[in-house]
């Protein structure tokens, strides 16, 4: 019974350490018009969504913003597994799922000098669900969530005519699920004799950001952002463990035995970790060769070099009168630092009529060894268009974005013993309503 707990042992290594694997959970459908633009509009930022764009804008914009919205994403993976496990053959794919991160940002200008806002976001927040209760990697993983909500209070102050600075705090809270089954070999056949589904918050964690603007010339603007990076802490989190009855007696009354239990005698324990959300350098450029045209490049550089290990505390989560506790663990990652190409432009068709294109290349940091089922993150190529229709004070936001996923193999290098080739795809819709006054 040994080998059950150290299977959850490694379950929670897994999923804790795939939970922020690079841009797989990081979202930039903070606002439609952005959006459109492949998310190229740090230096642009001309509505509330400069709360987070780019707090500087905030001392530009003129009496009161508001902007809510949110997008609609649709993510789908396919894999073909390789020898030795799952074998050739082997096809597997995720339900179909819908996530919906929001989106609200309120400014005001407060004086000639100084803007001010708040927004509520979710630059992290995704999943991942595999389809069939049958599904190959099921003992790594069947589902994984991770929501990663930021309230933000911000300020822009304008130095000169030509200079302005930014700042604000990011109050985040977070939430994690993960749910697979528990397997065990017994007379030459592997049975499934247990489900585990692990869950934890983290309270409030507290980072922030720093940004700049400088209208270099009367058509160029530049823009740059600091975000600061987030230490999640979840301590009294909580794993589960249901038991499936297999039919053999002698087997199911040692899983019974095995499995880890409270004081109670039910099969659920604590677990705390930490998860962080990288620090990232964000700058943009744009360009306005005439009153109509909108041309913005933006390049950001990611921190994931500092995510190397992650510990896992489960002694310190025990409570007196706990059996089959696992023992502490720390997993080694070895990612690398990423950067990431936006390019997007807006066309003013008419008085009214905005029209909206934009463009991203995103670089995974994520090794093959550390490809998983979790979150099968790979290099992508994003494509993104909308329109703009703006009503009286009113301005009304339509956007697309398709994610375009390379295709990713394990090259028979996977963590967890699950070699295959993933290919993914992300279709994201957003909505965004602003109004001024």
């Amino acid at each position: 019974m040994k080998k059950i707990l150290l299977t959850a042992l490694s379950l929670c290594l897994l999923f804790t350490t795939t939970t922020v694997c690079g841009s797989g959970f990081n979202l930039y459908e903070h606002g439609a018009k952005g959006t459109s633009m492949g998310g190229a509009f740090t230096a642009r930022s001309d509505d509330a969504s400069a709360v987070f764009f780019n707090a500087a804008s905030l001392a530009h914009l003129e009496g009161w913003n508001i902007y809510v919205g949110g997008s609609l994403i649709m993510p789908a993976v396919k894999f073909a597994g390789t020898d030795s496990f799952p074998g050739y053959g082997v096809e597997e794919e995720t339900a179909t799922r819908m996530f919906f991160p929001p989106a609200f940002y309120l400014a005001k200008r407060v004086n000639d000098r100084i803007g001010v806002g708040a927004g509520l976001y979710a630059p992290f927040a995704i999943g991942t669900e595999w389809d069939g209760d049958d599904f190959s990697g099921r003992y790594i993983s069947k589902l994984t969530e991770l929501a990663g909500i930021y309230f933000t209070p911000a300020i822009g102050v304008k130095i000169n005519d030509r200079f302005s600075v930014g700042g604000s705090i990011n109050f985040v809270h977070s939430v994690l699920e993960l749910r697979r089954v528990q397997t065990q070999t017994f007379n030459d056949h592997v049975w499934d004799v247990a489900d585990l589904k692990i869950t934890g918050d983290n309270g409030v964690a507290v980072s922030f950001d720093v940004s700049a603007r400088a209208q270099l010339h009367p058509k160029v603007r530049a823009g740059l952002v600091y975000r600061h990076k987030v230490t999640n802490t979840y301590e009294g989190g909580e794993a589960k463990f249901t038991q499936i009855l297999t039919g053999i007696s002698a087997l199911d009354m040692a899983v019974a035995n095995g499995l880890p239990r409270n004081t109670d005698g039910k099969h659920t324990i604590g677990i705390g970790t930490e998860v962080t959300f990288p620090w990232q350098i964000t700058g943009g450029l744009m360009f306005q060769p005439n009153d109509k045209l909108f041309l913005e490049f933006d390049v950001i550089f990611w921190g994931w070099s500092e995510f190397d290990e992650l510990p896992f505390d489960f002694q310190g989560e025990k409570e007196e009168g706990d059996v089959n506790t696992p023992d502490n663990a720390l997993t080694v990652e070895d990612y690398e630092d990423s950067i990431q190409l936006r390019f997007g432009m807006e066309y003013l068709a008419t008085e009214k009529l905005a029209v909206r294109a934009g463009y991203v290349y995103d670089e995974s940091p994520v090794p093959d060894k550390s490809v998983s089922v979790l979150l099968p993150d790979a290099d992508r190529n994003d494509f993104s268009f909308g329109v703009g229709y703006k009503i009286g004070a009113y301005d009304l936001d339509l956007g697309y974005m398709l994610v375009d996923f390379k295709e990713r193999s394990t090259n028979g290098k996977s963590n967890d013993n699950y070699n295959g080739t993933y290919q993914s795809i992300a279709h994201i819709y957003t909505l965004g309503l602003g109004y001024s006054f």
